[in-house]
């Protein structure tokens, strides 16, 4: 068991040292399940929510939450924490003008 802090560092985007290190770790099969205290604490963004899924998803590592209920092993439980991480109004929109 390992820990990857992310230093107090804001989850608005997915540009975060101590992040990428996680994701190359699970893509080096390293890391098998990713415990966070919050899911805000992972990410605050929809769209990166999907992408990091996808990783998971893609080299085998589950996602728990300390303090939440989510289950990311079934297609259900991939649309609930999507559904409850809308409902908070943790999307960041980038828009270019």
């Amino acid at each position: 068991m390992g820990s990857s802090g992310f230093d107090g560092i804001s989850a608005k985007d997915m540009n975060r040292p101590n992040l990428k290190r996680m994701i190359k770790h699970i893509e080096q099969g390293l890391i098998d399940c990713v415990l966070v205290y919050k899911l805000d604490r992972l990410t605050r963004s929809v769209l990166d929510l999907y992408k990091l899924l996808e990783i998971f998803d893609k080299h085998n590592c589950k996602f728990k939450s300390s303090t939440e209920v989510y289950d990311t092993t079934s297609a259900i439980g991939r649309m609930f924490i999507t559904l409850v991480h809308n409902s908070k109004g943790k999307t960041y929109l980038n828009v270019s003008v």
